[in-house]
C-alpha cells in the first residue's frame, strides 16, 4: 500500500514530509503485536475473575515478568544483529527497526500486566518507569528518522544548484568576479595603458614577471643598485597618483555592481543558514540517538535490581516450602 506522492509546487522532487509509506514488515509488526497483547490482556481479565492470587508473584504474573523481558531481549538483540550485519539487504534495516519497536510494545504491555495493578514506590515500579520512557523515546525516535532526513534533503537541496554543483562556490566565484571589476587597481593591472609608477616596475604580465618580461626581483634589484629606467620611460609621465582610467570604474560600474553585490550576498547567506540548519538536524538526531541507549542502559540496570530484590523475597519462601 503506497500513498501517492504530491508536490507542493511545480517543479518540486522528492517525497513530503508527510508521507507515510506502509511496508509489509510494518503491517505484520503490528498485527502481530496486537494478538500478544490482546491475548495478554484475555488472559488478565480471565485470571481475575477466576483465580484469588492476583498479584505479581503469582504463576499468571511470572509469565507476563518472562514474557516482558523476552521481547525486550528480542528487541534489541534483532535489531543490533541487523544493524551490525556485514550483508545489509535493501529495506532489512527498516523492516528490523518496525519489529523493534513492535517487540518493545508488547514487552511493555506484557509488564504492565505483570504489575497487575501493584505501582507502590519499590523496584519493579521504577524498572516499568524505565521502561516506558524507553519505549516512548523509541516512538519519538522513530517519527525523526522519518522526518529529519527529508528535512536534511530539503536544506541541502538549498546548499546545490540544479546541476548538483556546490552553491557556494558558483557564489563565490561570481562574487569574486564582481570584486574584480569594482577594484580600480585590479583593472589598473590588467590595463596595458597603465602610467602609474607600480605598473610600470611590477607590472603583471606572468605571474612574477614585469610587463618587459624582466622578472620582478631582478628589477628591484636593479633600482636598489642605481640601475636607470630606460630611455624610452619619461619620469615627466610618471605620477604616483592613480590615472584616469583606474578610476573610471569607480563612476561607471559601481552603481550597476551594487545590486548584483547585495543579491549574491543574500543568496550566499541563505546557503549558509541551509547548512547550519542541516547539520543542527543532524545533531538532533544523533543525540536523540544517544539518549535512548542511555535509557535503555539505565532501564537494564533497574530491571536488573528489581530482579535481585524480588529474588532475596521469594527464594526464602521457596526455601520453607
Amino acid at each position: 500500500m503506497r500513498i501517492p506522492m504530491q508536490a507542493s509546487k511545480r517543479g518540486e522532487h522528492g517525497y513530503p514530509l508527510l508521507f507515510w509509506y506502509v511496508s509489509r514488515s510494518w503491517v505484520s509488526s503490528l498485527l502481530f503485536s496486537l494478538f500478544i497483547l490482546g491475548g495478554g490482556l484475555g488472559l488478565y481479565l480471565w485470571w481475575g475473575r477466576f483465580s484469588t492470587d492476583n498479584s505479581p508473584d503469582s504463576l499468571l504474573g511470572y509469565a507476563f515478568a518472562f514474557g516482558g523481558i523476552a521481547c525486550f531481549l528480542l528487541a534489541g538483540i534483532c535489531y543490533s544483529l541487523t544493524r551490525r550485519a556485514r550483508r545489509k539487504a535493501i529495506g532489512k534495516l527498516n523492516a528490523a527497526l518496525n519489529w523493534h519497536i513492535g517487540f518493545g510494545l508488547m514487552g511493555l504491555g506484557l509488564l504492565i500486566l505483570h504489575s497487575f495493578g501493584n505501582f507502590n514506590p519499590r523496584s519493579g515500579t521504577y524498572a516499568l518507569y524505565g521502561m516506558l520512557a524507553l519505549v516512548m523515546c523509541g516512538i519519538v525516535g522513530k517519527g525523526l528518522d522519518r522526518l529529519i532526513p527529508r528535512l536534511i534533503a530539503r536544506e541541502v537541496r538549498k546548499a546545490l544548484t540544479g546541476s548538483g554543483e556546490d552553491r557556494i562556490e558558483r557564489i563565490s566565484q561570481k562574487l569574486q568576479a564582481l570584486t574584480e571589476e569594482r577594484d580600480p587597481r585590479q583593472q589598473a593591472r590588467k590595463s596595458p595603458d597603465n602610467l602609474s609608477l607600480s605598473g610600470l616596475l611590477f607590472g603583471e604580465g606572468r605571474p612574477g614577471e614585469s610587463m618587459h618580461g624582466t622578472p620582478v626581483g631582478a628589477i628591484r634589484e636593479r633600482s636598489l643598485a642605481g640601475v636607470s629606467l630606460p630611455p624610452s620611460w619619461d619620469l615627466a609621465y610618471i605620477t604616483l597618483e592613480e590615472t584616469p582610467h583606474e578610476l573610471q570604474p569607480r563612476s561607471g560600474s559601481t552603481g550597476q555592481q551594487a545590486p548584483n553585490l547585495k543579491r549574491q550576498m543574500r543568496e550566499l547567506q541563505v546557503v549558509q543558514l541551509a547548512l547550519q540548519k542541516e547539520q543542527f538536524y543532524r545533531y538532533v538526531l544523533r543525540y536523540w540517538r544517544a539518549l535512548h541507549i542511555f535509557l535503555a542502559l539505565v532501564t537494564l540496570g533497574l530491571t536488573i535490581w528489581h530482579i535481585i530484590y524480588a529474588l532475596q523475597i521469594l527464594i526464602p519462601t521457596w526455601m520453607d516450602h
